[in-house]
């Protein structure tokens, strides 16, 4: 056989096994004896970016995903990555895993199920050319076992890189977090002083209410010494003319009408039952009884 003849049937071979979709490179084709519950299949986080490889094609591929359960059955039918169709390179880059169906992702609940696996069609074809192997999807509410968690307790499994990256990138957001907080604490420290050198609205109520009383105190004390002092000096002048049984007048020296003139010359204040006498005119007369005029009746 000469050299361009053998050089034929290589190219022919490279022909046959390129010209249709190979095996998977990333995730691993799937062997025959693999089983889905297996606890060798890869663990991706949803949310981390996976780059899925597989021989490359002459064509163009569909590139799909298949929820499976543990007993190695699919759940509802097969669903396409964002952008996973008429692929002309022998590779996807999911830049971010997504299962919340939101733009363009698949949706799949992952508490049902989190087995899953990979297909290639060709050209639009409907025969799966190519299988990968089956991986696991872990999130915050279930683990890499399918397991699902509590709120309070749940971990992620993780591959030793992305565990390492997330705490390269957790000791940089501490150490961020350490280095804000004098300045955090500084600026804190006025605001909390000028709030606790404040009155609350309850202690100023207290405040007016106790100087209105004061200042009412202050005026009721004034006006009750004022009309104390008034009676008293009302009282002493009503005293000094009662002392006195004689009119202001000194030149007239009449009795007033509470006093008379007894016999011996002497005066004292007239009882209730000897008020003093009225004429007909109405002018009291000091000095007691008055006789008519004998020829008054005649």
């Amino acid at each position: 056989m000469s050299a361009i003849s053998v050089a034929v049937l290589l190219l022919l071979n490279v022909v046959l096994v390129y010209g249709q979709l190979g095996p998977f490179i990333n995730p691993p084709e799937r062997p025959d004896n693999a089983s889905p519950d297996g606890s060798t299949n890869p663990v991706y986080a949803v949310g981390n970016p996976l780059n899925i490889t597989w021989t490359p094609v002459t064509g163009t591929a569909d590139l799909t995903i298949w929820q499976t359960r543990p007993n190695g059955s699919d759940i509802g039918g097969l669903q396409y990555l964002p952008n996973s169709q008429l692929l002309n390179q022998s590779y996807y880059y999911w830049d971010a895993i997504g299962v919340n169906g939101k733009d363009g992702q698949p949706n799949f609940d992952l508490a049902a199920s989190n087995i899953f696996h990979f297909d290639l069609y060709e050209n639009g074809g409907t025969l799966a050319s190519g299988l990968s192997l089956w991986f696991n999807l872990t999130n915050a509410t279930v683990n890499a076992q399918g397991s699902v968690l509590s709120t309070a307790t749940s971990s992620v499994s993780l591959p030793s890189s992305t565990r390492s990256s997330i705490i390269t990138t957790s000791s940089r957001n501490s150490s961020s977090q350490t280095s804000s907080s004098p300045t955090s604490s500084r600026t804190s420290s006025p605001t909390q002083s000028h709030v606790s050198s404040g009155l609350s609205s309850g202690a100023k109520a207290g405040i007016g209410v106790g100087v209105t009383l004061g200042v009412l105190v202050i005026i009721g004390s004034i006006l009750g010494a004022f009309i104390w002092n008034r009676h008293k000096r009302n009282a002493g002048v009503n005293g000094s003319q009662l002392a006195n049984p004689y009119t202001d007048n000194p030149a007239t020296a009449e009795l007033r009408p509470e006093y008379k003139v007894e016999v011996d010359g002497t005066s004292r204040q007239l009882t209730p039952m000897e008020s003093p006498r009225v004429e007909m005119d109405g002018s009291p007369q000091p000095g007691g009884p008055v006789e008519l005029p004998s020829n008054r009746y005649h």
